[in-house]
């Protein structure tokens, strides 16, 4: 994935997909993003089960990509609706860029752009 930072407390465990899996995702329902292939956990370090990372997104719905060493699948799921205590300064919340029921901490915890 390029320009990527990929932070310290950030799991670093990456998966790279298949045509098949690319071209599923980039045909789903409104789909928000162009699907890379070389995609990277987007977990805390240290978490418990598999890895996660988003793979695509629609209307208020999303397909997370998650693995570990022997088996891969892809998960329809809904957002983590937790949002930050602080405002920026547009009076905004920072919001959870995970799914619902992830393990750990909340994406605006740790720092996942």
């Amino acid at each position: 994935m390029t320009g990527m930072t990929v932070r310290g407390d950030r799991c670093l465990a990456r998966i790279r997909l298949g045509d098949d899996e690319v071209g599923w995702l980039s045909t789903r329902p409104l789909a928000a993003h162009v699907v890379e292939d070389d995609l990277y956990c987007e977990l805390e370090m240290g978490h418990p089960g598999p890895h996660a990372t988003m793979g695509q997104q629609g209307y208020k719905i999303a397909w997370w990509v998650r693995w570990t060493l022997s088996a891969s699948e892809i998960v329809e799921t809904t957002m983590c609706p937790a949002e930050s205590d602080e405002v920026d300064q547009l009076g905004e919340h920072d919001l959870c860029l995970l799914y619902q029921g992830h393990p750990g901490r909340h994406s605006f915890e740790y720092g996942v752009e």
